[in-house]
C-alpha cells in the first residue's frame, strides 16, 4: 500500500506446494506503518490479497496472530476468518510468552 511515492502498508501471500494441500495459502506479513493505522489500510490489504487467492485458484487462506494482538485479531474475524487452534507459549520476546492463534478463512467462489 502506497501513500502517494510513499509505502506503508505491505502483505505477503504463501502458496503451499504439493497435490494435497495446493488450494491453501497463508497471509503473512500484515503491516501498516503505526501513524497510518486506522484509515482501513490493513482492511484493504486483506480484501486485495483474498481477492487474487480466489482469482488464483485458493479456496483456504490461513494466518497466525499473537494472541494479544487484539487488534489485529478483531480485523481477521471482522475479515470472516475463525480461530482452529492455539500454540501455547509459542513465541519468547523479552522474557514473556505469547500464544499464537491459527486462523483460516475459506475464499471459494460458493462460500
Amino acid at each position: 500500500a502506497f501513500d502517494g511515492e510513499r509505502p506503508v502498508g505491505l502483505i505477503g501471500l504463501w502458496p503451499q506446494a504439493g497435490a494435497r494441500t495446493a488450494h491453501r495459502a497463508i497471509v503473512v506479513m500484515v503491516y501498516v506503518k503505526s501513524e497510518m493505522r486506522g484509515q482501513g489500510i490493513a482492511q484493504k490489504l486483506m480484501q486485495v490479497v483474498e481477492a487474487y487467492a480466489r482469482d488464483n485458484g485458493f479456496t483456504q487462506l490461513e494466518l497466525s496472530v499473537l494472541a494479544e494482538n487484539k487488534t489485529a485479531w478483531q480485523l481477521y474475524l471482522r475479515e470472516g476468518y475463525t480461530e482452529f487452534g492455539r500454540r501455547p507459549n509459542w513465541i519468547s520476546l523479552n522474557g514473556e510468552m505469547y500464544d499464537e492463534v491459527m486462523m483460516l478463512r475459506s475464499v471459494a467462489e460458493n462460500a
